[in-house]
């Protein structure tokens, strides 16, 4: 009996799917949906449903530049998303293995049209049917109470150092009254020690101008001015 391939990392399908109402096989990330890819066989799979966003920052991206300026920079994304496991798969069919029919599900609209076009320009250059789509799987989605309590403390530390750079000034806040190490965002500090080097180059660029423009005052002939 053929399998039934469900990768997502937060979403649970409710039901059963082809005449039998076979249990899918859920995979929660890149890592695992190439591990049970390979431990069953793509000869041994119907179709597989993909999402896009596995992880935290690919929700960031969702949020920040999908939902709000129709935008998708993979380089904002740190962990492998659904893109990868689709590249991953055609790969596979490159090197000859079989091909099988691939939805997405996937509430990302631009990713899903990535995957879709990814999967169909494949089929199409193949002569095949361009029958990956994009589905809605009934589903549930289990968020942990401690995930939502993190994410809570997340945002509040944010809103604190927003806080701190209207009332004190980008300079003060981040210079002298916290280097804010209660926040684990490592984009956060990289530009936080960006700004700090900035700031470092900037004064010693003015400091020096002054002295070399004093200088030069002091050499010049008073006839000169």
């Amino acid at each position: 009996m053929k399998q039934y391939i469900y990768l997502d990392d937060v979403r649970t399908p409710t039901q059963g799917v082809g005449d039998d109402n076979q249990p899918w096989v859920v995979v929660r990330s890149y890592d695992e949906f190439v591990e049970k890819v390979n431990e069953i066989g793509l000869e041994n799979i119907q179709s597989i449903s993909l999402d896009h966003d596995l992880g935290d920052t690919a929700m960031a991206e969702w949020h920040r530049n999908v939902y709000k300026n129709y935008e998708l920079n993979y380089d904002n994304i740190t962990e492998k998303t659904g893109m990868d496991c689709t590249k991953w798969l055609v790969e596979q069919w490159l090197d000859g293995k079989p091909v099988v029919d691939v939805v997405v599900h996937s509430a990302n609209a631009i990713g899903s049209g990535n995957m879709m076009g990814y999967i169909n320009n494949y089929r199409h250059i193949n002569k095949l049917p361009q029958n990956c789509v994009r589905v809605r799987i009934e589903h549930t989605i289990k968020i942990m109470k401690t995930n939502i309590k993190e994410i809570e403390d997340k945002l509040e530390n944010f809103k604190a150092v927003q806080y701190r750079m209207g009332d004190k000034g980008m300079d003060y806040c981040f210079e002298h009254y916290s280097s804010f190490e209660e926040i684990e965002d490592e984009e956060f500090h990289k530009l936080r020690n960006e700004f700090l080097d900035s700031m470092k180059k900037i004064r010693s660029y003015v400091e020096n101008k002054i002295e070399t423009l004093s200088e030069e005052i002091d050499d010049t002939p008073w006839g000169d001015y």
